[in-house]
């Protein structure tokens, strides 16, 4: 049995710019790692490979930690962390705010509600939503209320409505203005000031690849994989493995973890075309069995998921 555990912010978040950020406190982390090792063999993304190629076995109570979306959080506390105790880490590093020092919409989205109120960023969405109906495809204000505002698993119903209409749900030139008014409305720090602080260079993720840790893929642009075009998905995929092979990873373990765990029957095509062997979703399922569970769809749970100590006492928060 596998337990694939993800992580998102890693870091000192009270001691930060961003004091309300969603994440896991870097000495919660810690104290998470120590039940971990208590009652699982953690293990590297090669050796699930291997186990997958007939070519390895897995100890009982395994787990692989992974990482999403190449995070300075992850060079700065966690491969320190890992290093230190002589694990693994599974890192997916989209390629855009590597190389174009570029925040991500996904981040975009996470700062306006760190910094803004819910029912205020609401208000400020109902207010300019009207500007883009005449020359676009854009619905009423209440008719995406009523669509997505549906509770998640860490997410009220207004958050959620929030994510998802400035994810995926609004035409892409409508979400991206909308979504730009709005960072500049409410965040004061320039775009790349931001992503400097926020994302790894190339240089650190060469490092982690160079000291035996695993980088795989997390497409360019973080975009809901199952909504977007076929060619662009193979835009995504190419451009991810181009900067796979910059920084050095072994085109002999390319991996990928979906963002948003979204993905359909192409994005599997592509994951064989470009010689992915893993691919990672965001189920909430552990103690994987293998033999029954197809190398591509491989479910994960969310460090929420599991305690941040043995006789936990207090809970953690991270999200996408």
């Amino acid at each position: 049995m596998l337990s694939i555990i993800m992580y998102h912010y890693v870091r000192e978040i009270k001691q930060s710019r961003y004091p309300n950020i969603k994440g896991l406190e870097a000495h919660l982390f810690k104290k998470q790692l120590d039940y971990i090792e208590q009652n699982y063999s953690v293990v590297t993304a090669e050796q699930v490979i291997a186990y997958y190629n007939g070519a390895g076995t897995l100890p009982e109570n395994a787990a692989l930690l992974t990482f999403d979306d190449g995070y300075s959080d992850h060079f700065q506390y966690v491969y320190p962390i890992l290093k230190n105790r002589k694990m693994q880490g599974s890192f997916f590093v989209p390629v855009k705010p590597v190389q174009e020092n570029r925040v991500l919409d996904v981040n975009k989205i996470h700062l306006l509600l760190e910094a803004v109120p819910p029912k205020k960023l609401i208000a400020g969405i109902k207010r300019l939503l009207p500007d883009y109906q005449m020359e676009h495809d854009v619905a009423d204000f209440e008719a995406y209320y009523q669509e997505l505002a549906k509770p998640g698993r860490y997410d009220t119903a207004e958050v959620i409505f929030i994510k998802r209409l400035l994810q995926h749900k609004l035409p892409d030139d409508v979400r991206l203005d909308l979504l730009s008014r709005l960072f500049e409305t409410f965040i004061s720090v320039p775009e790349h000031v931001i992503a400097r602080e926020l994302y790894m260079t190339g240089d650190q993720c060469k490092c982690l690849v160079e000291d035996g840790m695993h980088v795989g893929a997390h497409t360019c642009d973080h975009l809901w994989l199952n909504q977007i075009s076929d060619d662009r998905q193979d835009e995504q995929f190419r451009n991810n493995v181009s900067f796979l092979e910059s920084i050095g990873a072994d085109a002999d373990t390319y991996t990928m973890a979906y963002p948003y765990g979204a993905y359909n029957r192409k994005t599997l095509d592509l994951m064989n075309k470009y010689n992915m062997k893993l691919g990672f979703t965001t189920e909430p399922i552990g103690n994987i069995n293998l033999k029954e569970t197809h190398p591509y769809e491989l479910p994960r749970l969310d460090t929420n998921d599991l305690p941040v100590q043995q006789h936990p006492e207090s809970s953690v928060s991270a999200r996408n």
